[in-house]
């Protein structure tokens, strides 16, 4: 039970490492006692417990130290080192580790087949060098030789990027040519696209280090590797050719020193969440990190999120100042490391490929002034205000232009610089021009810098409210004594954001679009509590009727309650209304205005787009994601353009920008990060308080260390802390993870998926067996030889794990290519299993033809035909969710659903849409996600409304100044209707005089204006409501 004293000990150690089941003390102390009276003898105390847990820590724990923040706060850090030590000597982790690019073609699945670490990182970072099998190492931007053809011949190229296609590691390289001098023979690198060549490991022969042989120049009549003198760059002979800046030798082959050198890409996350189970917020700033190189689906799970730090004092960008400081100090020197698939020792250069976090705190780490400010973006250059537009019309226009801009492209209406990107180096040039202005007396004008740029940092903020502070001072001393000015403190030699710092992050091209927030927590959300808002009480019972009876078969969630999701939209959470985006098509439906509805279909139509796991056609999969963007804001501008004072709805004109860059956006969502609050709110809740930041971070060691103890990872020191020959654990601890109890409670179950493919529930299991003459499939005379006796099944698990069950619809393949041939619809009728295996034979059909969208919901209909088939298991896709065509046979709630309460039916009864009126007019529900990147196989998605972007702005003023008008009519007939009320009054209230009746005007609203006159009234014409956010027309804020 190494590195743990006994069984008893190890046992009661872990439970304290549970991720969502932490035991406190108490609770120790708790099982303790039920295992003595179980009848368990020499049993450990806690404080011996306790005392053992210090030595596992010495020799599997994160070593969390304490650090001053140059903010004045204290805050302690687990050391980033340690941890990627521990993964490379972790079995489970190394051997799913990607560490080169890949080159997939047309497929898009991982961080390491997209552009930043496939083309644009450096290429020390992205792959700095490859082993070939005879041992030699090849580095980056070093001469070597290699086979250049495929006839033998052998020459000196330049490797500039190492890559990966279908398992073979390959080059991209530039040749060399020798110049004769007068000095002698010299090199030229030649760097012209056109001469640059792709070369596998296998065709390399000599490196560096064999050219720098004086024997082997005299050999092969070549000069010394240091005579390279320049690169040609250009196919005109005139231009002179550019410096060669590289040394003989890659650095990092002297600093690995013949060791192995790899580059390991880092996810890195920040939020804030409570430190309290209550609802008083306690404030935590939480950094985690997850390996940028590992699978989509080991990447979101929970044991694979590393913890860094957390503090309720120090601000996120304080933490990275100790977090930014050892990623520097690792991209510089490296982190040497054991691999255990190598069995030696390697060197790691840690780098961050992104940061996920939700907006406020992207900008916060781009140093920019936040989605509330005058430039909106983080990304780019677009503002939120009207200063510097044509007045009236022209400005709306030029304002929705920019907004939009980045989709449409050159469909602008002017060219500026709004969607120009912004870049690091510009925002270090503006901070240094705060700078500048800050110790040149003018603190206080920062803010206004900050403002007309959109660069604002929270970091060097600090420095300038010490500064202001000091001014103040001094101010109130020369009102009395008089003095000159003081010397401004001794400053840091960086006040800026520590991230900007980091080698190969570009904070503001590296915070990608994060689908949780702006697609579920924004556009959804906003929508649904609109929709939901505008409903009377008829409305919110005849919506949630719909919600309660819509089939749900095949989006893999359970039946909806209504209720909840109705009179309860201000308090829901992401699951809510990634449910509620694939059903509110067939839900919402004459609950909505026209162009309201119509938003909502764009909005579900480009949604599957964006939680698509895997790309497989990369070209078309950008014109579909283009098209469905540039729809789903032509009918968001349609409704309304007040939508478009929400940022987020600008932040969709990046995203394709980001899936180049980064892969499918469903990589870079943080719904993994953010469910990992709940650990850490569990390890705030067992510290004593009086130092948080470091007991979490020594709570998170504890974890970390039985995590990798248990998953048999090595570890190269004892429980003194001193250091040994790389081993793993004692054969007790290794064998908790055939444990599935344990590896449930450690989270780690999905580590060793099992999968249920093939699993069944007999339609009558009294009597499970039929003889294969009484199956439907058998009177329908299918021609398929079926076993003699069967099971015929209610439901089945498909291989990818979806359930069908009789009634639902399938997508099925005609041949044995599921992967990428055309796929067909059809509906179950029957399943069955040979009894003889076991295993699913297949199931009976009834084939559909997929038809022509239908209105209002633009989804295509989905006909059944007079057509059997029978599909073997095995060409069974995915389970297709369909819905009914209720408004074309006008389906109304009926009162005939029993009540059930507490497990038990009552006689009650409430309402439910049962489709009595040709229940199998159905259409496929392409709002789906789950499996939605089949669905370009079986249907193109329709497009609405496909305008070009001077129509829909067009469009869009005239709705606007439209609905203005018609909500200053209502206006002015309240008004007079309440001066009318007000006259009666006066009159009955007469003591004297005439008591006839006060002639009353007649009700007389203004004529609605037209553009034309609009746009000749004095001041531009379009009321302030129009052009802004005021008036009645302004949007919700939730």
């Amino acid at each position: 039970w190494w590195p743990w004293l006994d069984k008893s000990t190890c046992l009661l150690d872990v439970t304290g490492a549970f991720p969502r089941s932490l035991f406190s003390e108490s609770e120790l102390r708790g099982t303790r006692w039920v295992a003595a009276k179980s009848g368990s003898r020499s049993l450990p105390s806690v404080r011996q417990v306790k005392n053992s847990r210090e030595k596992v820590l010495a020799v599997a724990g994160t070593s969390p130290r304490h650090h001053s923040g140059r903010c004045g706060h204290l805050y302690a850090t687990a050391d980033l080192p340690t941890i990627i030590e521990h993964e490379f000597a972790n079995p489970l982790v190394r051997s799913t580790l990607q560490l080169y690019p890949v080159d997939a073609g047309q497929r898009l699945s991982h961080p390491s087949e997209a552009q930043k670490w496939a083309d644009e990182v450096d290429p020390d970072l992205a792959a700095p060098m490859a082993r070939s099998k005879d041992g030699k190492d090849f580095f980056v931007n070093e001469l070597a030789m290699a086979n250049i053809d495929d006839l033998g011949q052998v020459g000196l190229v330049v490797p500039t990027r190492w890559f990966q296609r279908d398992g073979v590691l390959l080059s991209r390289a530039c040749p060399v040519r020798l110049r004769s001098t007068s000095e002698g023979q010299t090199l030229l690198v030649d760097a012209r696209d056109s001469e640059k060549m792709e070369i596998p490991l296998t065709s390399y022969v000599l490196n560096v280090l064999d050219l720098l042989d004086p024997e082997v120049q005299r050999q092969w009549a070549l000069p010394s590797p240091d005579k390279v003198n320049g690169v040609i760059c250009s196919d005109d002979p005139r231009t002179p050719v550019d410096l060669w800046r590289h040394a003989v030798q890659n650095e990092w082959r002297v600093r690995g020193n013949g060791k192995r050198v790899y580059a390991l890409p880092l996810w890195l996350y920040c939020d804030d969440t409570s430190g309290n189970v209550s609802k008083k917020w306690n404030k935590h700033n939480s950094v985690l990190f997850v390996l940028g190189g590992l699978p989509r689906h080991m990447s979101q799970l929970m044991y694979n999120v590393h913890f860094l730090s957390t503090s309720n004092l120090a601000s996120p960008l304080e933490m990275m100042e100790q977090i930014s400081a050892v990623l520097q100090d690792a991209s510089t020197y490296g982190i040497e490391v054991w691999d255990c698939e190598h069995q030696e020792q390697v060197l790691v250069i840690p780098w961050v490929l992104a940061f996920q976090g939700d907006n406020p705190m992207a900008s916060e780490f781009a140093s920019h002034i936040g989605m509330k400010g005058k430039y909106l973006c983080r990304v780019c250059h677009a503002r939120a205000d009207e200063s510097d537009r044509s007045p009236g019309l022209a400005g709306e226009r030029e304002r929705l232009a920019e907004f939009m801009n980045a989709v449409f492209g050159a469909n602008v209406l002017r060219v500026d610089q709004s969607g120009r990107a912004r870049t690091k180096a510009e925002t270090l040039e503006e901070l240094k021009r705060q700078e500048q202005r800050a110790f040149d007396g003018a603190p206080s004008a920062v803010d206004s810098m900050a403002t007309e740029t959109g660069v604002k940092d929270k970091y060097f903020q600090h420095y300038v409210d010490k500064l202001q502070m000091r001014l103040n001072n001094w101010r109130e001393q020369e009102k009395r004594l008089g003095g000159a000015m003081p010397a401004p403190e001794e400053m840091p030699e960086n006040i800026f954001n520590p991230v900007l710092q980091l080698r190969g992050m570009v904070p503001n091209a590296d915070s990608p679009f994060e689908a949780l927030h702006v697609v579920l927590l924004g556009v959804v959300k906003y929508w649904w509590r609109d929709a939901c808002a505008r409903q009377d009480q008829r409305g919110k019972a005849t919506l949630t009727t719909r919600l309660s009876s819509v089939d749900v078969s095949g989006l893999g969630v359970s039946r909806l309650r209504g209720h909840t999701l109705v009179h309860y939209a201000g308090s829901l959470v992401g699951r809510d209304f990634r449910v509620i985006v694939q059903v509110a098509p067939s839900v919402l439906h004459g609950l909505l205005p026209g162009p309201a509805y119509e938003a909502w279909l764009a909005l579900s139509r480009l949604a599957p787009l964006i939680f698509q796991p895997e790309i497989e056609d990369l070209p078309e999969y950008e014109k579909r994601l283009e098209r469905a963007i540039e729809d789903f804001l032509a009918a968001t501008a349609l409704w309304t353009t007040q939508w478009f004072n929400k940022p987020k709805f600008h932040l969709f004109v990046h995203l394709l920008k980001h899936i180049r860059r980064f892969g499918p956006a469903i990589l870079f969502a943080t719904e993994t990060f953010e469910s990992y609050n709940l650990v850490i709110r569990l390890r705030s809740v067992n510290s004593n308080k009086h130092a948080p930041s470091l007991d979490i971070a020594r709570s998170f060691s504890h974890l970390h260390a039985v995590r990798h103890l248990v998953s048999g990872g090595y570890v190269m020191r004892d429980v003194k802390g001193e250091q040994i020959s790389p081993r793993q654990a004692g054969e007790g601890v290794l064998s908790l993870l055939h444990d599935q109890e344990f590896r449930d409670l450690m989270s780690m179950s999905r580590l060793f998926p099992q999968t249920r493919a093939g699993y069944y529930h007999p339609l009558d299991s009294k009597a499970p067996q039929s003889n294969k003459s009484e199956t439907a499939s058998f009177k329908a005379g299918v021609s398929v030889d079926l076993p003699e006796r069967v099971v015929r099944c209610r439901t089945i698990i498909l291989g990818n794990e979806d359930r069908v069950s009789v009634g639902m619809y399938v997508a099925y393949a005609l041949d044995e290519d599921t992967l990428h041939g055309a796929l067909l619809v059809g509906h179950v009728e029957e399943i069955l299993v040979d009894l003889e295996d076991g295993r699913s034979d297949g199931v009976l059909l009834t084939c559909c033809r997929i038809g022509e969208p239908l209105l209002p919901y633009r989804m295509p209909a989905c006909h059944l035909e007079d057509k059997k088939a029978y599909i073997p298991f095995d060409r069974l896709v995915a389970a297709v969710s369909t819905i009914h065509n209720c408004a074309a046979h006008g389906c109304t709630p009926t009162r005939t659903k029993v009540v059930v309460q507490e497990r038990r039916e009552t006689e009650e009864r409430e309402d439910e849409i049962l489709h009595t009126v040709e229940p199998m007019d159905r259409m496929l529900n392409t709002a789906q996600l789950r499996n939605a990147h089949l669905f370009h196989r079986i249907v193109p998605r329709p497009r609405f409304p496909a305008q070009a972007q001077a129509s829909v702005i067009e469009a869009a003023i005239e709705r606007r100044v439209a609905a203005q008008h018609e909500a200053e009519q209502r206006r002015q007939v309240a008004a007079q209707r309440k001066a009318q009320r007000g006259g009666r009054q006066r009159t009955r209230t007469r003591r004297d005089g005439d008591s006839s009746r006060v002639a009353t005007p007649a009700l007389t609203p203004t004529p609605m204006p037209t553009l034309a006159n609009l746009q000749t009234t004095e001041g531009g014409g379009i009321p302030a409501a129009v052009h802004g956010v005021s008036g009645p027309l302004r949007a919700r804020r939730y």
